[in-house]
């Protein structure tokens, strides 16, 4: 998977053919909005796809749709959507993509024991980054308004934007505050939707203890928040 990370923004580059889905995603009324993000999204799925080796483990994937379906209960505005995708790999690490695609491998999985309340920390944090629109803004944050105003005219520059900041944005995670506010938002969702909270902090405590010095490896935590400081916080809303 390291590969995937390393090489992605160049494979999946020219799957963004219209520039002006970015834009309108950014700029447009709500409804226009969440369908140009939701392009956008499977755009750059459809190239991640021809990347990965994917699981065909039906079981698991049920188990993770019934999960993504209880905690989508509490999700406010029903109009965007969620799928999940099994990524055969050893690394700890789960991402998402604007319009609700989110990916979790099976060494994750297997690492939180099948445990519900644990993964669904997992896809709850995921879920609010695509709520609060993270991914997206990753991919915005490194060009003007005007480069992006030109992708309504320029087809290559949508292609250059994906090669720039895709990789970046799955190799090299989010803002420390992006990450609290997802843990944050991830953990009243799982209360709000009838899963066990603190499945958020088993996740934590177990999982770091499954760190490698394998650079080849990839951990889940590696590119968040000390994990201390983060059990804590949520231990502080927990406690609210």
């Amino acid at each position: 998977m390291e590969k995937f990370f390393r090489y992605l923004g160049h494979k999946a580059g020219p799957s963004i053919r219209k520039g002006k889905w970015i834009y309108h995603s950014y700029f447009a009324d709500k409804e226009t909005a969440l369908q140009s993000e939701h392009l956008v999204g499977r755009e750059l799925s459809a190239g991640i796809s021809k990347e990965l080796n994917f699981s065909n483990d039906s079981q698991t994937q049920a188990l993770l749709k019934d999960i993504g379906d209880q905690l989508y209960t509490c999700i406010k505005d029903k109009r965007r959507r969620f799928a999940y995708y099994i990524v055969d790999s050893k690394d700890l690490n789960a991402f998402a993509l604007p319009g609700g695609f989110i990916y979790i491998t099976d060494a994750l999985i297997k690492n939180s024991r099948m445990d519900r309340n644990e993964l669904a920390f997992v896809l709850a944090h995921e879920m609010v980054h695509v709520v609060l629109k993270h991914p997206l803004k990753r991919i915005m944050s490194n060009f003007s308004f005007k480069v992006v105003e030109n992708l309504m005219r320029t087809r290559g520059a949508a292609g250059q934007i994906a090669k720039q900041t895709l990789s970046s944005l799955l190799r090299n995670g989010y803002s420390r505050e992006n990450e609290f506010d997802a843990d944050q938002y991830a953990v009243k969702i799982m209360a709000s939707a009838g899963f066990d909270a603190k499945g958020a902090i088993s996740l934590l405590h177990h999982l770091n203890q499954n760190k490698s010095d394998d650079p080849d490896f990839f951990n889940y935590f590696s590119t968040h928040p000390p994990i201390e400081e983060r059990i804590e916080r949520i231990k502080s809303i927990l406690s609210q």
